[in-house]
């Protein structure tokens, strides 16, 4: 197994998302499985330009960090995606990186180019909101990523009241059922 890949739409550092992520990292070394830990907000990633290049050629023509979160993903046999919710939907962080999954949208749709090895994909999601309902437009964008990227979506987990740092230390089980989600990836 090349890995896990687990992607922080967050830009909390030490946040509720940030706390669940590291719970799936540290469960995945735990069962010997080689994990990455992604900040985008660390990186450098600029929206796409709609210019249609990667259409023709499944490459895309911005030269930003966006290249090592394409070899990452191409590497990884599972991806954990973590976000907030703000307004009702992922952060603009990782808004910016799936809006650039373009490239691998033309090579499969398009250009028809032989995809790899189906991947697992899971989804992590926090919000103040205390009804699931705050994570349905989230979900319906991650599944679509999942599918542009031929990765099987097994599971998520949406975690309510989490308004405030550190809040997801008080919703009992939590960092328990992050911890599972691994045990469907690996």
């Amino acid at each position: 197994m090349s890995g896990l890949l687990a992607i922080l739409g967050s830009p909390r550092k030490g946040g509720n998302t940030d706390i669940l992520l590291g719970q799936v990292i540290k469960t995945a070394r735990q069962r010997k499985a080689t994990a990455r830990y992604m900040r985008l907000d660390k990186l450098d990633i600029r929206p796409c330009r709609g210019c249609e290049r990667c259409v023709k050629t499944g490459v895309c023509v911005i030269s930003d960090d966006m290249g090592l979160v394409y070899s990452e993903i191409e590497k990884a046999d599972a991806i954990v995606i973590g976000s907030p919710v703000y307004f009702g939907n992922i952060s603009g962080q990782l808004k910016i990186m799936i809006d650039r999954m373009q490239p691998f949208w033309a090579r499969k749709y398009i250009l028809k180019i032989p995809q790899k090895p189906r991947k697992k994909g899971a989804f992590i999601l926090c919000g103040a909101g205390d009804t699931a309902k705050y994570s349905l437009c989230s979900e319906k964008i991650i599944r679509i990523f999942f599918t542009v990227i031929n990765a099987e979506f097994v599971d998520s987990l949406y975690v309510s009241n989490t308004e405030n740092k550190r809040d997801i230390l008080k919703q009992k089980g939590a960092l328990k059922r992050a911890g599972e989600m691994v045990l469907k990836l690996i």
